[in-house]
């Protein structure tokens, strides 16, 4: 399975590819495991899209809404005896084709496994504190390691018999070198260390969703607090500042093991240290860590002070326009307008895609307590079918949100199950963050101009707030998993001593910085993954920033970014699309005066 491999890595970081108002039907599960491998009902599918030119994709988009679509446990047996059935045929006397046939059929059942672990995520995301669903996700995590442990020495097997050219006869150099490392990696031992690195994530939620502080007497988690509107500012710093040094020891307890748990399995795959081994194996990047070092020393010398400007710039009528923007519940469904106009203008596929999302129901938004925060954006392969998830906080940062995961959910449409396997992180992110930017005049049509000269100024810092905050997380993590951190005291003062660095230290936050780092689910649930956001608002701003004086050049850009081969890497992506690399500081630099040129008094305004 050439792209198995790549499943079980989207797989441990499923919550990335991260409300009864959707009709969505109760997940289904058993108390024992259901007797099928499918789900009950089968999409029906019909082509869409454009007719397929060189390097672009078409597939069969799945036709299912999301109220039909039912969890259904995968059953580990039967994939479990199909592996061992090919592994006989390897000895018997079946032809090449025979067992490529077989295999082909048996990445297709981890691809459907894939989606009901998808599906379930889905719905333990709308109520993290239903235990029963989240111990399925545990159980399916553990399932599917096995599974793991199993494919991959049948591929082993098939690599070192007469078969393989047979079998994996589209496999690229890289595909062996993945499969060549997972040989070390996925074992018995593997198995049980990906199962506490699910205990201590799914830990990790209990502590943030459940961890309470005192306020007058009565115990509060951190939502309710935050929705208490009776406490004046010093009151309510004292008890957020209770709430995090409580919840900061025990996750950082939390994250010592697992940061022990994934060096370990860094270890057993051959690597010198985690780092390596997130940025090669887990994420496939064409960079690494040390690329990443000399660009955040740019950022540190260019960004950061340029960053901290912005966000003292706003004039008092900017800084009202913004604040009323900000407020208001349910934007989403009221922006529909302005969000089909803007879909039309980028292309058909996206205006195609935006009635595919809302004819299906593809997406799912919540709010307030028991949903997870954030948002994401995922794939059930066996739908041929992207979704989204977003729990909502009101005014205008909804829509953005939306418009980033919609980004993602657009390069699913156009690329299917290739992009969920193939497609490199940091170009996904191009895909998000431009789509914001580009949608990002629309506000003047529906906020007004002093509004709009605020959401632009604040967003501009906010861009430039994701580069160094990306940085600062990588190099965090970094550090953290090249040196003997023991206590969870070494953790915060790494934080907080890289935090300054940054300039976002104890005078940019009300509160002690250094306890900070508990709040990015990253920390956890895919390491390293942050320098993402990083690197790819470089070329997202570059091409923002072509926008301003050519926006129909800008957007055919953006769509060949979105419709480039899902198996090209970030590097190739860039160059073919004329995007300057962002380990290039000229890159950098000419992005940053794009920046400070458009956020300055008025501009873009009317344009």
């Amino acid at each position: 399975m050439r792209g198995y491999k790549k499943i079980i890595v989207v797989f441990l970081a499923a919550a990335l590819l991260f409300s009864s108002g959707c009709g969505m039907r109760i997940v289904r599960l058993e108390d024992s495991p259901a007797h099928t491998a499918e789900p009950s009902a089968a999409p029906s599918r019909k082509p869409t899209g454009p007719a397929a030119e060189a390097g672009s994709f078409e597939y069969d988009r799945g036709l299912v809404d999301f109220s039909d679509m039912e969890y259904v446990r995968p059953d580990f047996d039967a994939v479990a005896a199909h592996i061992e059935a090919i592994n006989a045929m390897l000895a018997d006397g079946s032809s090449g084709e025979a067992i490529r046939d077989e295999y082909d059929k048996l990445e297709k059942e981890f691809l459907d496994f894939y989606s009901q672990y998808n599906l379930l995520q889905v719905y333990s995301s709308q109520n993290v504190n239903d235990k029963k669903t989240s111990d399925e996700v545990e159980e399916l995590s553990e399932q599917y390691s096995e599974l793991g442990v199993l494919g991959t020495k049948l591929e082993i097997n098939i690599y070192n018999s007469e078969f393989k050219d047979t079998v994996f006869w589209d496999w690229t150099a890289r595909d062996f070198h993945n499969l060549l490392v997972a040989e070390k990696l996925y074992d018995d031992e593997y198995v049980g260390l990906n199962r506490r690195l699910t205990e201590l994530t799914n830990d990790y939620w209990d502590v943030m969703n459940n961890t309470t502080v005192d306020v007058g007497g009565e115990e509060v988690t951190l939502d309710e607090l935050q929705a208490m509107d009776n406490l004046n500012q010093e009151d309510y710093y004292k008890y957020l500042t209770s709430w995090y040094k409580k919840a900061n020891i025990k996750v950082g307890e939390l994250y010592l093991e697992l940061v022990s748990v994934n060096k370990r399995i860094a270890e057993k795959a051959g690597y010198e240290n985690y780092n390596d081994y997130a940025y090669d194996f887990v994420y496939e990047r064409d960079f690494t860590p040390e690329d990443v070092q000399s660009f955040s020393q740019v950022v540190k010398d260019n960004v950061c002070q340029a960053m901290l400007e912005l966000y003292g710039s706003l004039s008092y009528e900017e800084y009202a326009g913004l604040s009323m923007a900000m407020m208001g519940d349910g934007q989403i469904d009221m922006r529909r307008d302005y969000i089909e106009k803007y879909a039309d203008e980028i292309s058909p596929d996206m205006l195609e895609a935006y009635h595919y999302l809302n004819d299906y129901n593809l997406i799912m938004l919540t709010s307030g307590a028991g949903s997870q925060s954030g948002a994401y954006t995922t794939f059930f392969p066996y739908y041929d079918t992207p979704f989204i998830y977003i729990n909502e906080n009101g005014g205008y940062g909804d829509v953005l949100t939306f418009i980033h995961e919609f980004g993602h959910f657009y390069g699913y449409y156009e690329g299917g199950s290739d992009a969920m396997l193939y497609q490199s992180t940091d170009v996904g992110e191009i895909m998000s963050q431009a789509d914001e930017l580009l949608f990002m005049p629309y506000f003047q049509e529906f906020y007004g101009e002093e509004a709009y000269r605020g959401i632009v100024k604040y967003q501009m810092f906010n861009y430039l707030y994701v580069m160094a905050q990306g940085c600062l997380y990588d190099e965090f993590q970094q550090y953290v998993y090249t040196h003997d951190v023991r206590t969870v005291e070494e953790l915060n003062e790494a934080y907080a001593e890289i935090s300054e660095a940054y300039r976002l230290g104890d005078d940019f936050y009300s509160l002690d910085v250094g306890l900070l780092w508990i709040d990015v689910m990253h920390n956890f649930e895919c390491p390293l993954y942050y320098i993402s956001y990083a690197v790819s608002i470089v070329p997202a701003l570059e091409i923002f920033s072509l926008s301003i004086n050519d926006r129909e050049r800008a957007i055919d850009i953006y769509n060949q970014v979105v419709h480039s081969n899902p198996r090209s890497r970030f590097g190739q992506v860039l160059a073919s699309c004329g995007l300057a690399s962002p380990f290039e500081e000229q890159a950098v630099t000419d992005m940053l005066g794009s920046v400070m040129d458009y956020a300055g008094e008025g501009a873009g305004v009317g344009k």
